[in-house]
């Protein structure tokens, strides 16, 4: 947390352009089309993940109980649930005439400044339901998600059985005691209490960069006679990119190490493990 703090730390007195998120100007330059909260996409994720070597297949756990667990890729900053709930930075990654998740306006001229949602420094596997409760080639005796629906829709077929609460609990924390890794399933944003849900947590730091990247804004001499813009369009600030990859390394760290020392939860189940372990 120190580090990315104090890559985020607003500096006292006039523009500093070394740390300047919109320094240096160029006022032709475009990047590529930004992908934001809107655009998140798991799979995408995880396809951008394996690229660069990180491959799923390194990550499914075996266990003689329960077999081969699964992993999905999380985004460190979440699309929907953190991203899209700042859309003061949103505005910031797209250019006019482009909307940010929940409608606002893009502030940027000449295009976008390039960030992708779903890039591989946003992401990291984390281990999820094992193989032999979800459906596959054929499907599972017993399910981990409720069935209790599809039981009722169709009276005539064979009753699916769900796993009760206390085996999943014990089926997770086994997981998550071997690779010391949160488990990934279920809302985030519903776990725990705000001060200890990650939802609420990434958020909290994320608006530390909307901070930053306003401050600049208001003093970064933009103008051909050297002073500031006071309304959009704004030029790219391209170094806000650096800024969301070191906030998804400090989030990921939250998300790994002994259960004991995790302080923010993606799922119940990650919870219930830490306060076991802590207790």
């Amino acid at each position: 947390m120190t580090e990315f703090l104090e890559l985020v730390a607003i500096p006292d007195g006039p523009h500093a352009p070394a740390k300047c998120p919109f320094c240096p100007i160029d006022k032709e330059k475009a990047g590529p089309p930004s992908y934001i909260g809107k655009d998140n996409k798991s799979k995408t994720l995880g396809t951008n993940l394996e690229s660069i070597g990180d491959k799923k297949s390194d990550h499914l756990y075996q266990d003689s109980d329960y077999g081969t667990y699964s992993a999905e890729a999380h985004h460190a900053i979440c699309g929907n649930e953190v991203l899209a709930e700042e859309a003061e930075l949103e505005a910031y990654l797209i250019e006019q005439g482009k909307s940010t998740t929940k409608g606002g306006a893009g502030l940027l001229k000449p295009g976008d400044v390039g960030y992708d949602v779903n890039c591989a420094e946003n992401g990291i596997w984390l281990p999820s339901v094992p193989y032999m409760f979800m459906a596959g080639k054929k499907s599972p005796e017993t399910w981990w998600g409720d069935q209790s629906g599809w039981n009722r829709r169709h009276p005539r077929r064979r009753k699916r059985k769900t796993l009760g609460e206390d085996e999943k609990e014990e089926i997770a924390f086994a997981v998550m005691e071997h690779v010391q890794r949160q488990f990934h399933k279920g809302p985030h944003g519903s776990v725990g209490e705000p001060h200890n849900n990650y939802v609420v947590m990434a958020i909290g730091r994320l608006r530390q960069i909307t901070a930053f990247v306003t401050h600049f804004k208001e003093i970064c001499p933009m103008e051909d006679d050297g002073q500031p813009k006071t309304d959009p369009p704004f030029y790219p600030p391209f170094g806000v990119i650096a800024l969301l990859h070191a906030l998804s390394l400090n989030l990921k760290k939250e998300l790994q190490g002994p259960p004991e020392t995790w302080n923010y939860f993606i799922s119940t189940f990650a919870l219930d493990c830490a306060n076991y372990w802590k207790s």
